[in-house]
């Protein structure tokens, strides 16, 4: 949402914003090393999500 704007800008006046112009991301990508099936990063963050619920149940008083 930061950068949509300056993004658009950049793609409908390529020729003049060559020198200015980037592609925006987070800093994670840095960090990004393998190439997964997206079928695996989707169930691997399923079963994070269900282990952070199940983490977060334990925490409740009964």
């Amino acid at each position: 949402m930061v950068t949509s704007e300056a993004v658009v800008r950049g793609h409908m006046y390529a020729s003049q914003s060559q020198k200015v112009n980037f592609n925006p991301c987070g800093q994670i990508v840095g960090a990004t090393n393998v190439i997964k099936p997206v079928r695996l990063v989707i169930q691997e963050m399923i079963e994070e999500y269900l282990d952070a619920v199940e983490r977060l149940n334990d925490l409740m008083p009964e």
